[in-house]
């Protein structure tokens, strides 16, 4: 399962280019294991641009700088229940569920829909900075490439 999850996550590799544009709000986060593929990246920015809602890129501020496309899931998927360990809820350092945000991985092939990985989402603190990918303990109920329905 790890294993399948790291090769989803690296698909998701989009870009290391920059945008320039004024509509841009970046926020920074801490992820003390790093990502699934990617422990040894430890600082990640996240970007929204409003013209790509509900996209946003969460780029590695270390190494060679790659940008993950990810997006909040859960009003596609009204069944996507993942459960999610007190340990990964306590390294978080959630106090309170308004300062939790969820995104997913979205992967892109050409020729083919883009999927999202509802194994690992990505969980992020809005209060402290801390940001995690962690595998959802029902994980056995979802794929790692579910077709996005749009």
């Amino acid at each position: 399962m790890p294993g399948a999850l790291r090769l989803s996550t690296m698909n998701a590799v989009l870009t290391n280019e920059v945008t320039q544009d004024m509509e841009v709000v970046a926020t920074s986060f801490f992820f003390p294991r790093g990502l699934l593929g990617f422990e040894h990246v430890k600082k990640y920015s996240l970007t929204s641009k409003e013209s790509e809602a509900p996209f946003s890129r969460l780029r590695m501020e270390e190494g060679n700088g790659l940008t993950l496309l990810v997006m909040p899931i859960m009003s596609l998927f009204p069944d996507y229940s993942p459960g999610l360990a007190r340990e990964d809820m306590e390294m978080l350092q959630i106090q309170d569920a308004s300062e939790l945000l969820m995104f997913h991985v979205v992967n892109l092939k050409k020729g083919l829909r883009p999927t999202v990985n509802l194994k690992g989402p990505i969980l992020l603190n809005t209060r402290t900075g801390v940001g995690a990918q962690v595998v959802i303990t029902n994980a056995g109920d979802y794929s790692t490439k579910e077709t996005l329905p749009l």
